[in-house]
């Protein structure tokens, strides 16, 4: 299945009579540019689900830490983690034939994923930072 959706449009670009080399090469562009377009707005999706989740559970709970948790862009954070793995899932199937190019990138991307992640804890740890300093005043006062 890998092997078909990667050679798709190779097969076509060799039927419009392209030289193998380019036909490769317009492939791997336009499975890039699918992808691209793919994880984009997957990752709209996922982040506009993921607020109007967070914003309506923030309504019916007393706790300021939810409402803290949207101030902060956690849910907003979080939402890029599917989009990032789905794109890393797809390296293989866009660079088929440019394993050369593949190495680096994914390297980029797990560079990126480490980043978003401590990005996220960041986010969370200030939400919680926040939420303590009145009780932190108000322990020092007594």
């Amino acid at each position: 299945m890998q092997e078909q959706i990667s050679c798709f449009f190779y097969d076509y670009y060799i039927s419009f009579g392209f030289t193998e080399f380019s036909a490769k090469s317009l492939n791997m562009v336009t499975l890039l540019l699918i992808a691209f377009i793919l994880v984009y707005t997957l990752d709209r999706i996922i982040r506009k689900i993921l607020r109007a989740l967070s914003e309506r559970i923030a309504k019916h709970t007393k706790s300021p830490f939810d409402d803290l948790l949207l101030a902060n862009k956690v849910p907003r954070n979080v939402a890029h983690i599917i989009p990032l793995m789905i794109a890393l899932k797809l390296l293989p199937i866009i660079f088929v034939d440019f394993e050369y190019i593949e190495i680096p990138i994914r390297k980029i991307l797990q560079v990126v994923f480490i980043i978003l992640t401590l990005w996220i804890v960041r986010s969370i740890l200030h939400t919680r930072k926040t939420t303590l300093k009145p009780y932190r005043g108000y322990v020092i006062n007594l």
